[in-house]
């Protein structure tokens, strides 16, 4: 099973994990997977939670955990590459590096990019 999960991550969600298995068999009542995530930092809306809540039998166990884990980490690192690459766009874009993009600077990239942009429809946008 991939868990696309470190083994300093799944050393640290195991802990987390058998600290919340009161009893100590292997599962976890799924209603306190809201609070390990709140203990994580992971806080999400109550659709988010839905999307997310374990529904077999009431139970989560340490398997289906560390998948939500590694598929809430996928999540993160994806939106982590996402912001890199708007960043480095932006910078691109950018071509004073006054961290402003100008109507010129727009102008050109959608003249550039585009041909469905005529310069009359570029002044219509500023």
């Amino acid at each position: 099973m991939s868990w696309k999960l470190t083994i300093k991550d799944i050393v640290k969600y195991k802990a987390i994990f058998a600290v919340c298995d009161k009893d100590h068999d292997g599962k976890i009542i799924a209603a306190e997977k809201r609070n390990i995530m709140r203990t994580l930092g992971k806080i999400f809306s109550d659709k988010e939670f839905n999307e997310k809540k374990t529904k077999e039998n009431g139970y989560l166990e340490l398997d289906k955990f560390l998948n939500l884990m590694a598929d809430i980490k996928t999540e993160e690192n994806a939106l982590k590459i996402e912001q890199t690459n708007l960043i480095n766009t932006f910078a691109y874009l950018d071509r004073n590096q006054n961290e402003i993009i100008d109507y010129n600077e727009f102008k050109h990239i959608l003249t550039m990019i585009s041909k469905k942009f005529c310069p009359k429809e570029v002044q219509k946008i500023k």
